[in-house]
């Protein structure tokens, strides 16, 4: 499990790039301009308008999960590309709250998961220490993704990390 050293979230309008920070890594960059393609009319992409095919060059750095139906927010992983998983292992079924089941401790997690489904979009900035491993830089966007219902149930995001020396 991940120990959190720093963290930040910051704000973004994804259909107004000047709203993006300047730094975006690619990853983040190339998803943002690919979920902003995919909007009709104001309203958000459906999980059947993602095309793998169109965004192969990201793909490694993508993950998508699904919004549990229950009490509490929890959210499986349906998707977590190659690079994501040579980091921090293979999630892919698992829940968000059996990776990060301290919600206090991970409220910033919480939050952006939380509050992307509500169309309130974060880019997550952390640096995390991961046990026998170096300080991993992290740099996350989750992007609402509605089922066939119009209403938001899944989101699709990247995770691009670079490592730090101890």
């Amino acid at each position: 499990m991940a120990k959190t050293i720093s963290k930040n979230l910051a704000p973004v309008r994804p259909a107004e790039p000047g709203s993006w920070p300047p730094t975006l890594l690619p990853p983040t960059k190339g998803l943002l301009e690919y979920w902003v393609s995919k909007c009709n009319n104001g309203k958000y992409p459906k999980r059947s308008d993602i095309e793998p095919g169109d965004i192969t060059r990201i793909l490694p750095y993508i993950f998508m999960v699904e919004r549990a139906n229950s009490g509490q927010s929890d959210y499986r992983f349906l998707l977590v590309g190659t690079e994501i998983v040579n980091i921090e292992g293979e999630c892919t079924g698992q829940m968000l709250s059996e990776l990060f089941p301290d919600r206090e401790k991970y409220a910033d997690v919480w939050k952006q998961y939380d509050e992307s489904c509500k169309g309130r979009i974060y880019i997550r900035y952390q640096s995390l220490g991961w046990k026998g491993k170096q300080h991993i830089e992290y740099e996350t966007v989750l992007l609402p993704l509605c089922g066939a219902d119009e209403d938001v149930r899944y989101l699709i995001g990247t995770a691009y990390a670079s490592f730090q020396p101890n």
